[in-house]
């Protein structure tokens, strides 16, 4: 089996009518469900209820009772003798360049990066989208930069060139590289590096 770390789960999911009428069991029992899809990678396929409650390690008259009310609001349906989640295959697709090579870029950013915090020089736990997602920030390479824990929840959804100046830690050096990375896209950081020298 592929090794697998993620699937996605879509916000919509927080309004869909037919989810917020489940009981807690059935809305647990349905994100189980969709991780377990994620892990066979069979575009949502299920084996028969049995098979999956072995692998949820659940009682199977329980599992069929949740089965089938998910099946009632149609989020799962009868597939020859198991089962199929409803535009799984779909939902999963890759949707652009960060789907389809998160684990490339992952590693690629971490290595230009010097397996460092491009902010304080620290331990690289994250990466960090310098133009946050929030104000138009997408997932390209150029765009993201390895972050430790502390930068990345510190700077949050901040623009770089508000956050960094304010921080003990800034460096002319750092900012440079960092308006480098975004290959001169915002030269006004260029600007705030030069003030801190």
């Amino acid at each position: 089996m592929a090794a697998s770390y993620y699937m996605k789960l879509y916000y919509e999911i927080l309004d869909d009518r037919k989810m917020a009428k489940l009981p807690d069991r059935a809305w647990r029992r349905c994100l189980e469900i969709f991780l377990y899809a994620g892990e066979l990678h069979q575009d949502g396929v299920l084996p028969p209820t049995e098979d999956i409650a072995w692998r949820l390690r659940v009682d199977e008259d329980d599992l069929a009772e949740d089965i089938e009310l998910l099946e009632s609001v149609g989020i799962l349906a009868q597939y020859g003798e198991g089962w199929l989640v409803a535009k799984f295959a779909e939902r999963q697709a890759p949707s652009g360049i960060y789907d389809q090579g998160y684990a490339l870029h992952r590693e690629e950013v971490y290595k230009r990066d010097g397996y460092q915090c491009v902010y304080c020089g620290g331990p690289p736990e994250h990466l960090d989208h310098v133009i946050p997602q929030s104000k138009g920030g997408g997932h390209d390479i150029r765009n993201l930069v390895t972050s430790c824990a502390r930068c990345n929840l510190s700077k949050n959804n901040k623009d770089v060139k508000d956050w960094y100046p304010l921080q003990d830690f800034c460096s002319a050096d750092r900012l440079r590289n960092i308006a480098y990375i975004l290959s001169g896209e915002n030269d006004d950081l260029c600007q705030v590096g030069a003030e801190n020298e």
